[in-house]
Formats: structure tokens, sequence, C-alpha cells
């Protein structure tokens, strides 16, 4: 096999690749397409921040919409802006934009991590601290505002761990009403904000005046054992950089 490793070093071969997967993934009952499990790591190349944005609502059991509105800073929303921009073909099947790196549509992908770096500190963060151990061993692509994305991702993550969303999924019109009741907060009034949930959005950005916008020392070690039990992690990691700075 090692008389092949100089193909994928070939231009043309990686687009063939690509071409071939492009076709399988519209046509999966295609004849031979059972093979293109050689060929996925052509799709989505060097795309990783929106496999990161994804990643993000799996870990968080949200939409990614609803996700984002814990994000609490003007960098990293640029960013998600810059990926989300209108035109873009990210959920079409047989579109060029998975292949844009392998077929050389682009020089630089506008969607790596090394061009959306707090959007990827900043998940990475989030994700590791809910337990994520593809974001604990993620690498570190940027020293930029670290310290920022770790202080804001960690409002995020605890009330993640300290709540839970629940909703009556099941029962009568009796049942839901009474669900409505004990929530002590009417839905038919959409300007009733009289009670803010501490685990939405406005409820992590109240917390966070609540403290002076200063990490309580209490959540820093509840966190920092969090990290802890995650194992050893590897050096220039987001897993190492949060277990030295959540222990001072």
């Amino acid at each position: 096999m090692s008389r092949f490793k100089s193909w994928y070093n070939n231009a043309e071969f990686r687009a063939l690749i690509a071409a071939l997967d492009m076709f399988w993934c519209k046509f999966p009952d295609s004849p031979y397409s059972k093979l293109r499990v050689c060929t996925l790591g052509s799709r989505y190349k060097d795309c990783s921040s929106i496999s990161e944005i994804r990643h993000l609502s799996q870990i968080s059991g949200k939409k990614v919409g609803e996700m984002l509105k814990y994000v609490f800073s003007a960098r990293v929303r640029d960013e998600v802006e810059a990926i989300g921009r209108p035109g873009e073909e990210f959920n079409k099947e047989d579109s060029y934009f998975p292949y844009m790196r392998e077929m050389r549509l682009s020089r630089r992908s506008p969607y790596s991590s090394t061009e959306n770096v707090n959007l990827h500190n900043w998940i990475s963060m989030f994700g590791a601290l809910l337990g994520s151990e593809r974001s604990f061993n993620a690498r570190i692509v940027s020293e930029n505002g670290l310290i920022h994305s770790m202080n804001l991702a960690i409002f995020a993550a605890y009330p993640f761990r300290r709540f839970v969303s629940a909703n009556l999924v099941f029962g009568n019109e009796e049942e839901a009403e009474a669900a409505r009741l004990m929530s002590g907060l009417d839905i038919t009034d959409p300007d009733d904000i009289t009670e803010i949930n501490p685990a939405s959005p406005l409820g992590v950005l109240k917390h966070m005046g609540e403290c002076g916008n200063s990490v309580p020392r209490e959540i820093l070690a509840l966190f920092s054992s969090y990290i802890n039990k995650m194992g050893t992690p590897r050096e220039k990691t987001i897993g190492m950089f949060l277990k030295r700075n959540l222990s001072n």
C-alpha cells in the first residue's frame, strides 16, 4: 500500500475522489456506493467550524439557533454571521460547497477553525465543560482571547450542568393547564417576564451581572473538578488550557 501514498498528494486525484463522494451522496443506492466509506473525508474538508456548530447542538440538546443565544461575544457573533451569510448552500446535498477545497474552488476555506478562532475556542471550551471528549481534545489553533472565551463558556455551561429544561410532552388539556400554572408564568401573555428562567440566555446574562461579570470561585472549583476527571489532556489542547487555568 505504501506505493499508493503519493496519490493523495495529487490534486487531480483528490478532486476525482470528491466527485465520487458527491455522486454517491446524491445517489446512495447506486452501484458501488458502499465504497463511500473511503471517500467521506473529502466532504467538508477544512470546514471544521460547520461541524463544530453541529456538535454544539448535539452536546447541548438544543437547536443551533437556540444555542447561539448563549454567545455573549461580539467576535464570536461576527464569525457566526460570516459563516451563515445568505446564499450559502449548507444543506443542499448536490452542492459543490462541501467540496470547495478538494475541488480547488477556493484556496482557503472560510469555514476552517483557523479562520474562526473565537468560535472554535468558545465551542470547544463549552463542550469540554459539559464533558465532551472531542472538545476536550480539540487543539488550540490560536491564543486569541482564550481567557475571555473560557469565562463566557463557564457562565453559559453552568446552567446546563445545574438545571434541567423539562416540559410536559404527553398528557391531556387538564394536565397541560396544571403544568402551566406550576410554571408560575402566564404563557398567554408575552409581556409576562417577571420571572426569568435561570437556564435561559437572559438568565445567564442576569447571573453574570449579579456576579459582577466575574466567575465565582465555587463555580471555577466545580468545573475544575469536572475537567480533572476527564483524564490527562495533551499539550496545546483546550483540555490542557482549562486544566491549568481552572485550578488557579
